[in-house]
């Protein structure tokens, strides 16, 4: 009676996995897609940082734009 019950405990523990491997799968799959946005963001930020920014100053005829 105990090895049944054992066993019983073994096997819906085991179970557990496999009826939750689909919703391990998604999570997996959303916590990828926001890591890769995350770094997505990051290189935005490293080549925003390397942008010349745009020069505005005074002239004859009013203001003139002109990058550095």
């Amino acid at each position: 009676m105990v090895a049944v019950g054992a066993f019983n405990q073994m096997n819906s523990s085991l179970r557990w996995f496999i009826n939750n491997v689909g919703s391990i799968a998604d999570w997996r799959a959303t916590l990828m897609r926001v890591a890769d946005f995350r770094i997505a963001l990051n290189k935005t930020d490293v080549v925003h940082d390397m942008e010349k920014p745009i020069e505005v100053g005074d002239n004859a005829d009013g203001p003139d734009q002109r990058e550095t």
